[in-house]
């Protein structure tokens, strides 16, 4: 299946992978280090829809009852992806990255058919380097920071 045909979403039973949603706004308010407004996160999503639609950008929600995050592949060209994620400072340190990482690279990877992930990791963020190395990413070079891979 193409990646721009269909989103399709996901879930393991803990977490879902799901389309963004207007009443996922008050959720993204938090979401990054610095509050967001009403208006940004609105921004946010109609963004988010509109990378798609240019296919750009993939974004999903990582949800449990509510939305804790969101993950996102982007410069997708011949068959490869660059990964990114985050997560609400209140449900970090929890696995659900790593659920996340696993359910997208899955979704990404058996069902639109990329080859290869990779993500960029400053060399500090310890935490994203363990999500990554848990979903089998390998380092494949160390500058300023870490490029992780993942190659079926």
């Amino acid at each position: 299946m193409e990646l721009w045909e269909k989103r399709v979403e996901t879930d393991n039973g803990n977490i879902c992978l799901r389309r963004l949603e207007e009443g996922d706004t008050e959720a993204l308010r938090d979401l990054f280090e610095y509050p967001l407004s009403i208006n940004d996160a609105r921004m946010f999503l109609k963004a988010a829809e509109v990378r798609y639609a240019q296919k750009k950008s993939f974004v999903l929600g990582i949800a449990r009852k509510q939305l804790i995050g969101v993950i996102e592949a982007y410069h997708v060209k011949d068959g490869e992806a660059e990964i990114g994620y985050r997560i609400k400072p209140s449900f970090q340190n929890k696995g659900y990255a790593t659920e996340a990482v696993g359910l997208f690279t899955d979704l990404l990877m058996n069902t639109y058919g990329l080859k290869e992930l990779y993500a960029i990791v400053e060399k500090d963020n310890t935490a994203s380097y363990k999500v990554l190395k848990k979903n089998k990413f390998q380092e494949e070079s160390k500058e300023k920071s870490i490029r992780m891979v993942l190659k079926r």
